[in-house]
């Protein structure tokens, strides 16, 4: 039978694990006693700094493995989570013959833990390879560094990493930490392409007059995926006929991001002679069907007339020229190293 009066001296790790259940049912089911005297709780912010004691109370399960995990790379110990089940969670050191362990029990009626045994004392010196140590552990202790610099290295990581809690951080530990910490910071790719046609639903309906235009790949219902995105914002399209010229840069550029994709623009000049975005869209490829596809929209949404005189600014994109006098027969075709060779 457990009592709170025993010193943590008295108790040790291999017998408080090889005591049947019966033998805590009391400590489980009853906490008459804990009430009579001032309970410890555990402060959450203190998770990865923490700090054990008799009679200290966890408001979950969770919280107290998560302390244990913490606690074991903070002391540069392997711990390890002996027994585990609805009434009752134990640690212990993981090296042979240290007595170092910490149990603790369900509160009746409640989903709190309270520690009822800890011995603080190892007899087993402090290890550089901690097992304790992982990318789920890192990523969620280093998550506030990487959103003040999202482009930190991994070497640079992983060498901050070690300095600061002086256990060994493995190369692709600390791949698999960053990894983690970008897609919990900008989202699952995955998971946010699935909701593009809820995006493209609310642009529609908080930007009326707007155009949003998204294609899916030919297939089955079942089959379908995303294709291509072409974006126009109301706003931006009157703007550009009532105040800028008409000088339209069109342009592509490669996305980065496990699915890839092209990034097709077009931008104009405003009146201070800075940029002026018109309209984007997504697209698998840059190819000439692409390309048609994404002018087109752009022709209908300026209303370009084929005897309107546009100036269209790009590179020496091959085929281009041929698709843009398909809009605009009058157009003229010198590139801008053609205009720098006659000054």
């Amino acid at each position: 039978m457990l009592e709170n009066a025993k010193s943590t001296s008295e108790y040790s790790s291999e017998a408080g694990i090889e005591c049947s259940g019966d033998d805590f049912d009391s400590g489980i089911e009853s906490n008459e006693e804990n009430k009579e005297s001032s309970l410890t709780v555990f402060n959450p912010n203190d998770i990865y700094n923490p700090s054990f004691e008799i009679g200290m109370v966890f408001s979950t399960k969770k919280e107290f493995r998560e302390a244990v995990h913490s606690h074991a790379i903070k002391t540069s110990r392997n711990l390890k989570i002996t027994s585990n089940d609805q009434r009752r969670i134990y640690a212990k050191c993981g090296e042979q013959g240290c007595n170092w362990h910490c149990h603790a029990l369900k509160i009746k009626n409640e989903a709190s833990f309270q520690i009822r045994e800890y011995n603080p004392n190892h007899q087993c010196a402090r290890t550089y390879n901690v097992k304790n140590v992982n990318s789920g552990w890192l990523s969620k202790k280093y998550i506030d560094a990487f959103r003040v610099d999202p482009k930190k290295n991994v070497k640079g990581f992983r060498n901050e990493a070690i300095r600061e809690i002086r256990c060994n951080v493995s190369p692709f530990q600390a791949y698999r930490a960053k990894r983690r910490v970008i897609k919990e910071i900008e989202g699952d790719y995955d998971e946010q392409y699935a909701i593009l046609w809820d995006y493209a639903h609310e642009l529609k309906m908080k930007n009326p007059g707007s155009t949003v235009i998204m294609g899916l790949s030919d297939g089955t219902e079942e089959n379908k995926k995303f294709d291509r995105l072409y974006i126009c914002f109301k706003a931006l399209k009157e703007g550009f006929l009532s105040g800028c010229r008409l000088i339209i840069g069109v342009d592509g550029c490669h996305l980065k991001g496990p699915h890839g994709g092209i990034l097709l623009t077009a931008v104009g000049i405003d009146p201070n002679n800075c940029l002026y975005p018109i309209a984007y869209a997504v697209v698998g490829s840059e190819t000439k069907q692409s390309w048609e596809w994404f002018l087109m929209l752009l022709k209908e949404d300026l209303h370009i007339l084929r005897n309107d005189i546009y100036t269209f600014i790009l590179d020496k994109q091959k085929g281009f020229y041929l698709l843009l006098r398909t809009y605009s027969p009058v157009l003229t075709t010198d590139s801008v190293s053609d205009i720098f060779m006659g000054i």
